[in-house]
């Protein structure tokens, strides 16, 4: 005797063709009102770990500062071994402008206890990613994890000489316009007419230099327990592809002149960013994250 609800059962175990179109769309069309979702959520969480991140680098390089009564060495030089540029894999080698110190610099960083600095590889020749230098020490290389070059450090002595010679043309830091570091640090414009030429001797009393923290500064392992990171949203821009690291801006001497009269004044550290396709400070970065909130929900 044939079980007729055994057959039933075995003719209606599967799905037809036309099932599972339905589904199928169905899943198609909640995976396209899901998608901009989590693109805003990633978006959203990169704003609020980049602005978590900058004031974590600004703590620590304060708990340095408190602790051993100076800003930390070994912070990222950023700019090419011959001095000419700003370095290539930054998001955007324009955010900051390869300049020549003078002793008066220098010797502002050391009384501020920045006594070394890191060279860094010139990787990405011409500016292509993925295309280091030749330099040894640049072999293997990576923009954000292995891209030091021990041949560009710089060592700074009380009077300023680096590396025991007096500052000359090719030794360059990334330095910042006075409307930047407004913008950026959120300095005043009576801060910045202070840093101006007060003695009218047409030499700028002060400059705003950009240092890379990075994971070799002496603040490793003493502040922080190691450096951030911040990761881009866009591919091209990730750590494995241009400088993930945040920045510290500096107000640096240029004018003995004005303040300890003969000799240069401490660096100090006016704010931390992040080095993106324009240099973002604790308040653009925060202003982005609630802008998305409101565009996006």
């Amino acid at each position: 005797m044939k079980n007729y609800k055994l057959s039933a059962l075995k003719k209606q175990a599967g799905m037809t063709l036309i099932e599972l179109t339905v589904v199928l769309m169905i899943l198609i069309g909640l995976a396209g009102l899901l998608i901009p979702y989590v693109a805003g959520f990633v978006g959203r969480t990169h704003d609020s770990s980049g602005a978590d991140g900058i004031q974590e680098v600004a703590k620590a390089i304060a708990g340095y500062d408190a602790k051993y009564g100076g800003y930390p060495g070994g912070l990222d030089r950023l700019v090419l071994a011959d001095g000419s540029a700003t370095t290539p894999y930054l998001m955007n080698d324009a955010v900051a402008t390869a300049t020549d110190m003078s002793n008066t610099n220098t010797q502002s960083l050391f009384r501020g206890g920045i006594t070394s600095l890191r060279g860094v590889c010139d990787g990405n020749a011409g500016g292509t990613i993925g295309t280091a230098d030749a330099d040894p020490d640049c072999t293997p290389f990576n923009p954000t994890f292995d891209y030091y070059d021990s041949s560009s450090d710089w060592t700074i002595a009380m009077n300023g000489n680096i590396n025991g010679a007096a500052a000359a043309a090719g030794d360059a830091l990334p330095v910042i316009t006075a409307v930047e570091a407004e913008r950026v640090c959120g300095i005043t414009d009576a801060e910045i007419a202070e840093d101006g030429d007060q003695d009218g001797d047409g030499v700028q009393d002060n400059i705003y230099v950009m240092l890379g923290v990075g994971p070799e500064s002496d603040m490793t392992g003493r502040t922080v327990q190691s450096a951030p990171v911040h990761f881009a949203q866009v591919g091209a821009m990730n750590a494995n592809n241009r400088y993930n690291r945040f920045v510290a801006i500096f107000k640096v001497d240029n004018d003995t002149d004005v303040g300890r009269t003969g000799s240069a004044d401490n660096a100090t550290l006016l704010c931390t960013g992040m080095a993106m396709s324009e240099l973002e400070g604790p308040q653009q970065a925060l202003q982005r994250y609630y802008d998305r909130q409101d565009t996006e929900g």
